[in-house]
């Protein structure tokens, strides 16, 4: 059974059809969609100030690996993938 996962403490889901982070079936892989910087009330933190959004980005993931009982500290791989970087 594939496991979704959406923590009251990310950001909110209102009209979106996704998940934050989904557990495969063998529950061995977590998948996260795409963090950004919002927060529970889904407000833009940090605009204009890269850093601050990469910083409530990273405590989106935390809120995710929480959910599912883990920490970044104890995962093996992360992998960041942009998509549309070729179409900019």
């Amino acid at each position: 059974m594939t496991i979704r996962y959406n923590p009251p403490t990310g950001w909110p889901q209102r009209g979106r059809a996704f998940n934050h982070g989904v557990v495969e079936p063998e529950g061995r892989r977590l998948h996260m969609t795409g963090q950004v910087a919002w927060d529970s009330n889904g407000a833009l933190i940090g605009a204009n100030d890269a850093e601050v959004q990469i910083r409530e980005c990273f405590r989106n993931v935390d809120h995710i690996l929480s959910a599912v009982g883990c920490r970044r500290s104890a995962g093996r791989h992360l992998v960041a993938d942009d998509l549309l970087s070729g179409s900019r």
